[in-house]
């Protein structure tokens, strides 16, 4: 599960990027929140678009990445004065280093707060996941109960709190709660399934909920998209 965690953020080459230059944590420059929100949200405009177009969801891992390069750099252009302005406020000293640091902090933004950017995500997933993950039409129906059930655990709790106003490891903590919760709960279709003694066999339960990670992402994005971020930003 954490090999798709992880994948959220590096499948589109945002590690190559970090490692040119980490995100820039809070308003490291001033201004800097203001404008991260007005590129993201341009590029989000544009990813809609985009999806408009053709399903974002149903892209190869290399469309979606000339994509997403594509919208980075019309986006920045169309605020090329406010990014000057900000790049000359702040003195910066290498603006090219500074602006490759703001890409990755639009790129997690964007992810966490863009519809259209989950799907981009969601669809590389797939594509590189779905046939190493293939699900069994037996398994399909138990493995969707499950999903399901961690789905509403996890609305419930957005419903009480925002995810995205916790921190990281309450977040993390909230979302292993409901996987385990959901897997119990549904113990007995899950042992009639695979057999009692093969629940105790570790690595076929660790393909179970890979798979069972993989449908949540389907099923209810956000939640996952953000505990992508949070292990991108721990490893960065």
């Amino acid at each position: 599960m954490k090999r798709i965690i992880l994948l959220l953020v590096s499948s589109l080459g945002l590690s190559a990027a970090a490692q040119a230059a980490a995100p820039l944590a809070g308003d490291t420059l001033r201004g800097q929140h203001r404008f991260i929100q007005r590129v993201s949200a341009t590029m989000c405009e544009r990813l809609q678009a985009e999806d408009q177009k053709r399903p974002l969801a149903s892209l190869s891992e290399v469309d979606a990445q000339s994509i997403l390069a594509a919208t980075i750099e019309s986006s920045i252009l169309a605020n090329a004065d406010e990014m000057n302005t900000l790049m000359k406020a702040n003195k910066v000293s290498n603006p090219h280093k500074a602006g490759e640091a703001l890409e990755v902090t639009m790129i997690l933004r964007l992810v966490e707060s863009c519809p259209a950017g989950q799907q981009l995500m969601v669809g590389v997933i797939q594509s590189q996941f779905g046939a190493k993950l293939p699900i069994t039409e037996a398994e399909r129906p138990v493995l969707q109960l499950i999903t399901q059930d961690v789905c509403r655990r996890l609305d419930a709790e957005n419903a009480t709190r925002l995810m995205s106003s916790r921190s990281q490891e309450e977040r993390r903590t909230v979302i292993m709660t409901a996987l385990q919760g959901g897997m119990l709960k549904n113990m007995e279709p899950l042992a009639n399934l695979y057999g009692l003694d093969n629940m105790k066999n570790n690595k076929l339960m660790e393909g179970v909920g890979q798979k069972i990670a993989l449908l949540i992402i389907q099923q209810c994005p956000t939640y996952m998209l953000q505990l992508g971020i949070d292990e991108y930003m721990k490893h960065k």
